[in-house]
């Protein structure tokens, strides 16, 4: 299959790459044919195994650069841009679905709840255009192995007339289809925003346990190991830290927030974000204290500035607003 991938993201290359490998014939859209395939962001050229991947699929012929016109020719498109690309989106789609009368769009872009209902709009012929969307819920690091081993595969389609070729796209990455489940755009993209906003609670609420925990002289790795335990809780995101980062869930916490406030008229992950912007002291508040106001002539190393490990982005971390 032949499909053409529009943006620079990270899911944009992790997309390409693993499609690639599956034999599919993958088109990165570029400013022009010639341009390298090598993402703008060197971020996400430290992604581990990305770069190989990228000049392996390279090698095999199975991943090209092509021209905006090039990748304008092709049926079946894979869209994951940056959350301030939503207009350039809509100009992509609006010029697709004039050059082709069989059209799927399968949307990966963190453009917010609604927002693949709005570039379904552009379609001129939906009853043989259509727009999917799948959630962006791959973690720096990992992204790779995540793609390609999927917990559950979220899809987001309007019509059930796409999914004999959804399913053919997403079968090798989902050890057949019991891990696929279907649900309209909005509710997949709504989907999307729960989850970050349960990991952004989480978090919140550790970090909260922490700093009492540090009033009480209680040792909060155990407390942790107690919570861990029961299987309601779990073990993930229960990381004390000097608060949450990451640009495009740092973004999506903020949108899931401005719309619980605007439609709900509730505080509740406002309230998180205000904590978690003052946890961002934290580190330096611990510093000051320790040195009782007197850092003069120390020489301080800060050990890990990346938002987490096994990264080397930087954008939104707590360390470096």
């Amino acid at each position: 299959m032949k499909i053409a991938i529009w943006g620079d993201e990270l899911a944009a290359w992790v997309s390409a790459v693993s499609l690639a490998e599956k034999g599919n014939h993958i088109y990165m859209v570029r400013e022009t044919h010639n341009t390298a395939l090598i993402p703008k962001d060197t971020s996400i050229c430290n992604e581990p195994g990305l770069m190989a991947a990228i000049q392996t699929q390279r090698d095999k012929k199975q991943l090209f650069a092509c021209s905006f016109e090039e990748g304008c020719a092709f049926e079946t498109h894979w869209m994951a841009m940056a959350p301030s690309e939503f207009n350039q989106a809509q100009t992509i789609i609006d010029t697709l679905t004039t050059r082709n009368k069989r059209l799927l769009v399968i949307n990966q872009s963190n453009f917010g709840i609604g927002a693949s209902e709005k570039l379904r709009s552009f379609l001129i012929d939906p009853a043989h255009q259509s727009i999917a969307y799948i959630p962006d819920t791959l973690q720096q690091g990992l992204a790779l192995y995540q793609f390609n081993n999927p917990d559950v595969l979220i899809i987001g389609s309007d019509t059930d007339r796409t999914l004999p070729l959804l399913k053919a796209i997403f079968r090798p990455f989902s050890g057949g289809l019991e891990q696929i489940q279907f649900m309209s755009p909005q509710e997949a993209e709504f989907t999307k925003f729960a989850i970050n906003g349960m990991l952004a609670l989480r978090l919140g609420y550790i970090n909260e346990l922490a700093n009492l925990a540090d009033q009480l002289h209680v040792d909060i790795d155990l407390v942790i190991q107690g919570m861990s335990a029961d299987v309601r809780v779990g073990k993930h995101y229960l990381q004390p830290g000097c608060g949450f980062g990451g640009q495009h869930f740092t973004h999506s916490i903020k949108s899931l927030a401005d719309l619980l406030s605007h439609k709900q008229r509730s505080t509740l992950l406002e309230m998180v974000l205000s904590e978690n912007e003052k946890q961002k002291e934290l580190p330096f508040r611990k510093l000051w204290q320790h040195y009782q106001c007197d850092i003069r002539d120390k020489v301080i190393s800060i050990w890990g500035v990346a938002f987490k490990p096994g990264i080397a982005a930087l954008k939104m971390h707590p360390l470096s607003v």
